[in-house]
């Protein structure tokens, strides 16, 4: 596959490409980890479906410089890892305000991880430091979920890191997240945007539906041209 997919394609075709890719990938053994709703106690260790589809996104289009923004226990994390072709070329960079994650991580150190608050200037500076100050692939965003980190974390890192796509989980959870996917709908055009669940509901085939949102950056994309 190659970047004129991701250039030529609608953003629902994207999607349904991705997921199909997605099937075909071992995540045996990767799972969300701790809850962050109900008891919060309780542990996921077999794939969320989006898992699926986050590691069909880096595949299908050789993605290979990654950042995510909110690791938790690094389920996505690896999911992305798994969906690399070449590792011998990429550049993983995950952010969190924990240490969760670091146990299992421990088999991944080519994944580079920094604690902390990804908005913040000391944060920032590192992960722009640790890319070299050149394009990334793909920025994932699932950390606060409220209007303004939301936001922050995708307008500080679009414009700093030039990816080609960003996708940002549980856009409809709330009214935070639905102001914030309104304001990043308004910033890259409504054509290049949308809720993945919309059209693949198995991407998120819970019964609240909190939605799972893909931009692309049509400006980023045109430079593989």
């Amino acid at each position: 596959m190659s970047d004129n997919e991701l250039a030529v394609d609608d953003m629902p075709t994207i999607v349904k490409k991705a997921w199909e890719t997605g099937q075909a990938i071992d995540l045996n053994g990767i799972g969300y980890g701790r809850l962050h709703w109900g008891n919060q106690k309780d542990v996921i260790d077999s794939p969320s479906p989006y898992y699926y589809f986050l590691a069909g996104v880096v595949r299908r289009h050789n993605m290979t410089r990654i950042l995510e923004i909110g690791t938790h226990w690094a389920g996505a994390t690896r999911s992305m890892y798994q969906g690399v072709s070449d590792l011998r070329k990429s550049k993983i960079v995950t952010v969190d305000i924990t240490t969760e994650s670091d146990s299992r991580l421990a088999a991944y150190p080519d994944i580079k991880k920094f604690v902390g608050d990804g908005n913040s200037e000391e944060v920032f500076s590192k992960v722009v430091n640790e890319f070299g100050f050149e394009p990334v692939d793909l920025i994932y965003i699932d950390a606060a979920h409220q209007t303004m980190p939301v936001f922050t974390s995708f307008a500080l890192y679009t414009m700093a890191l030039k990816p080609k796509l960003v996708i940002f989980d549980d856009v409809t959870l709330n009214e935070g997240m639905r102001k914030a996917w309104d304001l990043i709908t308004a910033a890259v055009s409504e054509k290049n945007a949308i809720n993945a669940a919309d059209f693949v509901r198995a991407i998120r085939p819970s019964p609240d539906n909190p939605g799972f949102g893909v931009t692309r950056i049509e400006s980023n994309v045109a430079r593989g041209f």
